[in-house]
């Protein structure tokens, strides 16, 4: 009998080492996208696609509160102020096996959108942060990390090779 894996059971965001629990209604994982280009060189009967890196990257987040003081201060995009956000999630097996899932990020809080205001009803808050680097681990084990110099997927430099003739890092 199959039984299921990692049935997600809830999740934090600490934003610069401040936890919102309790503040957060629902978080929005960056969506991974490779970039390609179409490429048909010469002699080809047709072309083909070619990875050039990632789509840029961006974590949602709903916020239960209106202009929230404490995340509103990280808004603005300003040069060389990065703040750092971690998803922390518990995932558990059916046996009751419990996994920590674990996403920081560093990135500049972009978009805060509000919601529409009505009498009785719960007032959100959208928040969209730009990020510059990602790191995916589950149970302390490394799945991902991707920045704009940098891409390790479960160990294995993506681009070491191309660092090296680049002569960096």
């Amino acid at each position: 009998m199959i039984s299921p894996r990692r049935i997600y059971r809830n999740c934090n965001l600490i934003v610069n080492g401040s936890s919102q629990l309790g503040q957060i209604k629902e978080v929005e994982i960056p969506e991974l996208n490779v970039n390609v280009q179409d490429h048909r060189p010469c002699g080809t009967e047709m072309g083909f696609e070619v990875s050039q890196g990632f789509e840029k990257l961006e974590l949602g987040f709903k916020g239960c509160s209106i202009m929230d003081r404490e995340l509103f201060q990280h808004w603005g995009g300003i040069p060389g102020r990065l703040s750092n956000y971690i998803i922390a999630t518990a995932l558990v097996d059916e046996d009751g096996t419990t996994h920590q899932m674990l996403c920081s990020i560093w990135g500049f809080l972009k978009t805060v959108g509000t919601s529409s205001f009505s009498a009785g009803e719960e007032a959100t808050n959208d928040y969209k942060v730009s990020v510059r680097s990602i790191d995916l681990e589950e149970d302390q084990t490394s799945l991902l990390k991707l920045s704009p110099t940098e891409c390790i997927i479960n160990g294995f430099d993506k681009n070491k090779d191309l660092k090296s003739a680049l002569l960096i890092g």
